[in-house]
Order: C-alpha cells, then structure tokens, then sequence
C-alpha cells in the first residue's frame, strides 16, 4: 500500500502565488515511484530510481538563447531550457532567484548540467516550462498556494530511495549517486526514525557546502514518504 506523509520542520517549504514548489516536485516524484522503472533490480537491493526529479533554487545569470547559469550561493549550475516562452522573456529572468525543476536521471553527473523541465520566477509569479511539458498537468497536481518570501538560494529537493539510516541522517540513491542527507534539523525526530531502508522519498532542504556536481550533501528541513520498503521497488 502506497503512503505519503510529511515529515517537516518549520518554516514549511515556501509555495508562490500561484506554483506550489514542493508540491510539484512531489507530485513528479510519486510518478516516477509508480513507475515499473523504479524497481530494485533484486531482492534485497536497494538500487537509484532510473530516473528521479530534483528542484534547485537560485539566481538566474548570464541568461542567453536556451541556457542561463543558477547561482545558488558559492556555484553556478548551468541550465539548459527548450522554450519557445523563455526564447522571448529570457531577459525578464536575469539576476532573480528561481527555482528550476528538472530529471535527475543517471546522466545528470556526466553531463554537470540541468535540463529543466519548468523554471519559476518568484517575485514575477511566472513560469517557463519546456516544450512539451503539460503545463495544464503540473497545475493539477498544485494544492492551495501559500504567501511567504522566496525559498533562498541553495535550497533543493530530490527524490531517490533510503540506502542506508543513521540517527543523524540517511544516504539517498539517486541518478546513479549517493547523496548524504543531514536529518538533524527537521524537528520530529519520531518521524524520522520511521523513515527505513528502502523506502522512495522526496528530501528537501539546504544544499550542503560541496558542488552540486560532486559529492552533494543535504541539511534537510522536510521529507514527504511517497512509497514504503517493498512498495517502493
């Protein structure tokens, strides 16, 4: 039986006017965790979801035809967006923060760039999403917006399967990597203990000093459980 339960700590992740972040890319994620794709190759084995989704926010930089950089506080990501929109507002986004969505697929790290999928503008209430993408079908997936300031610079979620637990953390698989997710910060540490081995969740939180590119470390402020142990594979 599929289950999908907040573990947070305050504040909660910021939502805009009219695009709700997390909400997005945890309605992306239960997709992908639906998906046969994402099952253990044995067993017992707790293998990275082929493909997993990941949201980092930033500031929008040397925008240009197709591309920008996102600087999300001591590094630039380079992002790649097909949108016919994007071509003919590019210049609206330059030096904003954002928030880019994209696959965290097992060429994520090879490639050292982000193909977003969509592209929020906080402060313009605006969106840029890539041909192709169903607008209409992100939307759907939105709960209630809420007002509050835009998330910070280096905030991110991803979505992936627990490797391992600790009593401080866990180490997340996904697009072929492992990430190390600090847990110590979210405030309901019963709810966290349940998080197990196995289990597909969505970690969002602050980006840890390390390249996004290299060996990326997560304080996480919240967890939403998408689908548990078995389930999950």
């Amino acid at each position: 039986m599929s289950v999908r339960r907040q573990v947070s700590a305050a504040p909660a992740p910021y939502w805009p006017r009219r695009f709700a972040v997390f909400a997005v890319l945890a309605a992306l994620a239960a997709l992908l965790a639906a998906s046969p794709r994402s099952m253990a190759a044995e067993e017992g084995e707790i293998t990275a979801p082929e493909d997993s989704w990941i949201s980092v926010t930033g500031t929008a930089v040397a925008t240009a035809r197709g591309r920008f950089r996102l600087d999300h506080g001591g590094d630039e990501t380079p992002v790649m967006i097909d949108s016919k929109r994007y071509m003919k507002e590019r210049d609206r986004i330059d030096n904003r923060t954002v928030t880019v969505y994209g696959r965290l697929d097992r060429d994520f790290f090879d490639r050292e760039r982000l193909e977003a999928a969509a592209v929020f503008v906080h402060d313009l209430d605006l969106a840029f999403y890539a041909d192709g993408v169903s607008e209409e079908g992100v939307r759907r997936s939105l709960s209630q917006p809420q007002d509050g300031p835009a998330p910070e610079p280096g905030m991110i979620g991803i979505s992936g399967r627990v490797a391992a637990t600790r009593d401080d953390g866990l180490t997340l698989r996904a697009g072929g990597r492992e990430f190390k997710v600090d847990t110590s910060g979210v405030a309901d540490r019963s709810a966290v203990k349940e998080v197990g081995r196995g289990d597909m969740i969505l970690v969002y939180g602050k980006l840890g000093e390390s390249r996004l590119f290299d060996n990326p470390a997560i304080r996480a402020r919240s967890m939403t459980v998408l689908k548990q142990g078995a389930d999950a594979r």
